[in-house]
């Protein structure tokens, strides 16, 4: 679990406290800009490989509509891995 829990950090880098993660849940999209740049560069190949072409409105197209949604993702899956029901 700690291998995995890293591996989430390197997209999601939250220290591991009450406040981060209660804020976590109630403003994903706030913590989208610590990985902004991974999460739209992982929009762009996806959109690449769905078009299979690469273009400035595929880039476009990715950076507008991928990263809130992918942001979210990583939130959420950070938020996970941090919460431990045995303390």
């Amino acid at each position: 679990m700690h291998f995995i829990e890293r591996i989430i950090n390197l997209f999601l880098p939250i220290r591991d406290n009450e406040i981060n993660r209660n804020a976590l849940w109630k403003h994903p999209y706030r913590y989208a800009f610590r990985s902004g740049v991974l999460v739209a560069l992982f929009a762009y190949l996806h959109i690449y490989v769905l078009t299979g072409f690469i273009s400035s409105v595929a880039f476009a197209l990715a950076v507008l509509f991928e990263p809130p949604f992918m942001a979210g993702v990583f939130a959420i899956l950070g938020n996970l891995a941090r919460i431990n029901p045995y303390r």
